[in-house]
């Protein structure tokens, strides 16, 4: 019995059905060829995991099935032309199948079939990122304040080994959603959104609506319009990314009031405002890890604040509010990731 082992970094196991685990580039070697070969891993309902893989040449083939979380084992399921015969001489039957083991943040795969010659397989993850920058035509000079901080950030992923790295302007939700459904077939590993903000998220544009959230209404006089597109926005987030994947909000107050304000919110009994945040509340709509300014920020320093609090390398520079929609922690000025402990995440702070 032949077997070609393969290694995979992946969080597999704390996904969602539906959730993509990563894409991967690589190489199939047989017989003295090269093939180039992709794939893609995609969560499935009841903990189980879908592999699909093609290789340029030879077709296409679906793996399926496994248990979280100790060991995962695919096999060739119905649908598309049959790799497992280029691969391993046997173009019919379920001869082939492929058992990936949990090693530490990898897994360690192994190809195994009953006839064919032996084959190596090589796939590296492949991550990309999206930073998106709000352009207001009424205020040329703040457009290009962001256009720049955004291209500083994609500067820094690229050095990084991304993929890509992938700079867009917008005018509204409406764009964000777009560029958010038009990456689902290669999600993303890493989102930004730069411009202005408040405690409604981030300001995409001057087009209606501008802004989406959740935050409780509690004044009649308060604008609804950002309500509107919350699921829609959401469910856009979780389809164009990784199970894995992390945001940064690079607008004022989307990680919600820093301490001075949140105080000055609770003597005025105004609760909602004193502990809304809205990263808190789109990584529990997504189940993504999201971050975000405590308070006002500067778009200059969104480069730093990425670095400090989705790679966990540096410092914040101001406090900056973290959530895996489970578990959150405040960082203080001057603090790394690894210096704050996550807690059980807040509820939703309703009207009274």
């Amino acid at each position: 019995m032949k077997a070609v082992w393969i290694a995979l970094a992946l969080s597999a196991c704390v996904a969602e059905a539906g959730d993509w685990l990563g894409t991967y580039r690589g190489s199939l070697e047989r017989e003295g060829r090269t093939h180039e070969v992709r794939a893609r891993i995609l969560a499935q309902p009841g903990g189980r995991l879908e592999l699909r893989l093609e290789a340029r040449g030879l077709g296409r083939l679906r793996f399926e099935g496994g248990d979280c979380p100790d060991e995962v084992v695919f096999r060739r399921g119905a649908g598309g032309t049959s790799l497992s015969g280029a691969l391993v001489g046997a173009p019919k039957g379920p001869s082939a199948s492929l058992t990936l083991r949990r090693a530490g943040e990898e897994f360690l795969g192994a190809y195994e079939a009953t006839q064919g010659p032996p084959a190596t397989l090589r796939l590296t993850r492949e991550r990309r990122a999206l930073i998106v920058y709000a352009q207001d035509p009424e205020n040329p000079g703040d457009t290009r304040v962001f256009a720049e901080a955004a291209r500083s950030v994609a500067a820094a992923y690229q050095r990084r080994g991304y993929a890509a790295a992938e700079v867009q302007p917008c005018g509204s939700v409406c764009d964000v959603v777009t560029l958010l459904q038009n990456a689902a077939d290669l999600p993303l590993s890493r989102v930004v959104f730069v411009g202005h903000g408040g405690w409604d998220g981030p300001f995409f544009g001057p087009e209606s609506p501008s802004q989406v959230s959740n935050r409780p209404v509690c004044d009649s006089n308060q604008p609804v319009a950002e309500h509107v597109r919350w699921g829609e926005f959401t469910q856009a987030l979780r389809r164009g990314t990784t199970a894995d994947a992390q945001v940064y909000a690079s607008a004022c107050h989307t990680g919600g009031s820093n301490r001075y304000e949140a105080q000055g919110f609770l003597d005025t009994d105004d609760p909602v405002n004193a502990h809304y945040a809205w990263s808190r509340e789109l990584a529990r709509a997504t189940g993504r890890i999201v971050a975000g300014p405590a308070g006002t920020t500067n778009s200059a320093w969104g480069a730093r604040q990425v670095e400090a609090v989705l790679e966990g390398r540096g410092t914040v520079i101001q406090q900056t509010h973290w959530c895996d929609g489970h578990s959150e922690r405040t960082l203080p000025p001057g603090k790394r990731l690894a210096d704050v402990a996550p807690h059980p995440i807040e509820a939703l702070v309703r009207c009274r």
